[in-house]
């Protein structure tokens, strides 16, 4: 492989997990640390074999001891405990010099809240940067604004920071357009009625579970028209600004939308804003066009293909 050509296969899990432990437990491990990569790659794997509307598992849960390798349980299992052990080595690490006075993360203001009576969301960031990679690839010209756009902006002397976003309206779409075409969680959690209710002459007894298909609602080809194009420009206004709309439901509703909300675009804008200021991406000359059909999962991400990184002079 060329050393400007690279595998799309979780390349920038390591980096986001690192920035996500580095709040909650307030360290940073080396890309070359064998225990971290370990981990990176259970939790991967949990993800990949796990499904969003529930598996044959849930509804008979005894085959597990029949065949562990049903429903992909023994991966499952195994990331869980590995999990499990890394939290609690970390846990046991900063009992040793914890002061409730003066907590350091988020572990420290749970070990105070333990005095006084997590799940990682890297892999679903670190594919919604994949994803928006996979379109840059397949669309030079949609590149080539954003290129141009954070030269305006931000220049060649310094890279890209939080406080460039509002200025970065065409990024800020492209971005979004990509967390649309492609939702890394097709289906948000289960949520439950609270009374019995009727929609559409269906009756719902109270207590009843329900999933929203956000793959649904963010195709829905009566709201958006062309959902199955990547078009930055429909939030966008006549004027250029950036738009919301209503529809835009990708990290779920109500009470159990996702709390890493804001911490997740924040990474991923950083990423894709820095890597856009030092590189262009395309396909590897001879490499097929890579396919926007997703690897299905618990959450989805691309299939595997190949990226040439160019630095932009």
């Amino acid at each position: 492989m060329k050393a400007d050509e690279i595998q799309r296969s979780g390349s920038f899990g390591l980096s986001v997990i690192n920035i996500l432990w580095a709040i909650m437990g307030g360290t940073r491990y080396s890309h070359d640390d064998v225990q971290f990569r370990d981990l990176l790659n259970k939790i991967t794997a949990l993800f990949r074999t796990g499904n969003p509307s529930g598996d044959i598992l849930d509804v008979i849960p005894f085959l597990r001891f029949i065949n562990s390798k049903i429903a992909g349980y023994r991966e499952r299992k195994s990331a869980t405990i590995n999990g499990q052990i890394f939290l609690r080595d970390s846990i046991q690490d900063h009992m040793k010099t914890f002061d409730e006075n003066a907590p350091r993360d988020f572990i420290d203001v749970y070990l105070k809240e333990m005095k006084k009576n997590p799940m990682f969301t890297a892999e679903s960031v670190s594919n919604s940067i994949d994803y928006f990679w996979l379109y840059m690839v397949l669309n030079p010209d949609i590149q080539k604004k954003l290129h141009n756009e954070i030269d305006s902006v931000v220049g060649r002397s310094r890279r890209p920071s939080l406080d460039d976003r509002p200025n970065l309206p065409y990024l800020e779409a492209a971005i979004t357009e990509s967390y649309r075409v492609n939702p890394i969680a097709p289906q948000t959690p289960h949520h439950c009625t609270l009374q019995d209710a009727k929609l559409r002459g269906y009756d719902i007894p109270k207590g009843s579970a329900v999933l929203l298909n956000l793959y649904s609602v963010l195709n829905d080809k009566k709201h958006w028209g062309d959902p199955e194009v990547y078009r930055p420009e429909r939030f966008l206004d006549s004027n250029g600004k950036y738009v919301k709309d209503e529809w835009m439901i990708n990290f779920g509703v109500g009470k159990r939308i996702c709390l890493g909300e804001s911490l997740a675009r924040n990474v991923v804008f950083l990423f894709i804003a820095t890597f856009l200021h030092e590189f262009n991406f395309s396909v590897p000359e001879g490499d097929p066009k890579p396919s926007t059909y997703p690897t299905p999962g618990f959450t989805t991400c691309p299939q595997k293909f190949r990226i040439r990184m160019k630095q932009r002079l």
